[in-house]
């Protein structure tokens, strides 16, 4: 379901101060959004002027979110203003001291959801806002995903269809921020580096039957020697941490009511399994009972 709301004046920003809007112009001030909601991602589209968004906020602390800029500009203030424009994109952790500021009339998405559920994908939480130029290919193609999920008519999704739009956007925003991150604290070509890209492209691909060692390599854009001896290192390999993501979706998957009209072979495929028979192999490697066995 879509929740459409309107703000607008003194009042409307009275009602969102809780979550650190304020401006400097209270009588031009005008924000307008539609929401949907995917578990504990939400997806907001929005349009508005007239206002700065600051942080640390006194709601959502413990989240993290990214601002993808359909029109107009985004001041980013830190020691020095940093102005994001159509196409680009801000990481936001609002758990940080921060202030964005919208003058002209903007329009925006935003994905935001808690930090918690990127735990073991991104080492750290930046420390304030950090700018995305448009020439990056990962946030090009999350912004252009989360295009299409604001333009699903609200409520007509499945169940699966909601469950895995939740996973994509959790996923895609934690590749965006590997990226960005890893060039922004200089570390694109360590192997911390090299194996945190490696596992964002399997976040976001694991349910492709077809994914290999070799195919992320070549979208890491390491050898294949390079990315295995990255994962030796810390004792796992590439396939495994693939079989890992795979088993725990079928886990999620399995565990839930909603998804009990899904026989075990349809979970295994959607979850990149060619089989319920490899599914059950890679439980088992995993040394997790037998996928049946999770079924509520």
């Amino acid at each position: 379901m879509v929740i459409e709301t309107v703000y607008s004046g003194s009042a409307g920003l009275k009602s969102l101060s809780i979550y650190g809007f304020r401006s400097p112009a209270p009588r031009a001030f005008t924000w307008s959004s539609q929401r949907w909601e995917y578990g504990d991602v939400t997806v907001m589209k929005v349009s508005g002027r007239a206002f700065d968004i600051t942080g640390p906020t006194k709601i959502g602390n413990e989240d993290i979110g990214i601002v993808f800029i359909e029109s107009g500009q985004i001041l980013v203030r830190k020691e020095k203003s940093t102005g994001a424009t159509a196409g680009e994109s801000v990481v936001v952790p609002f758990g940080t001291d921060f202030r964005l500021s919208v003058t002209a009339l903007t329009s925006y998405v935003i994905v935001r959801f808690p930090m918690s559920l990127l735990d073991g994908m991104l080492p750290e939480k930046p420390l304030g806002p950090v700018v995305i130029g448009r020439n990056r290919v990962l946030a090009r193609a999350a912004h252009a995903f989360v295009r299409q999920v604001c333009a699903v008519e609200g409520g007509r999704e499945t169940a699966v269809e909601s469950y895995a739009i939740s996973q994509l956007l959790v996923e895609m925003t934690g590749g965006v921020l590997l990226d960005t991150l890893a060039d922004f604290d200089g570390e694109s070509t360590g192997d911390g580096s090299i194996r945190d890209r490696a596992r964002a492209i399997i976040a976001q691909s694991y349910s492709d039957p077809t994914l290999s060692s070799r195919i992320v390599a070549v979208e890491t854009q390491v050898s294949l020697r390079r990315l295995q001896t990255a994962f030796s290192d810390v004792g796992t390999t590439v396939n495994d941490v693939i079989k890992s993501h795979r088993v725990d979706a079928a886990t999620a998957l399995l565990g839930s009511h909603r998804y009990n009209i899904l026989s075990l072979e349809e979970i295994a495929h959607r979850c990149g399994f060619n089989s319920n028979v490899t599914m059950r192999r890679a439980f088992n490697r995993l040394g997790r009972p037998n996928p049946s066995d999770f079924r509520c």
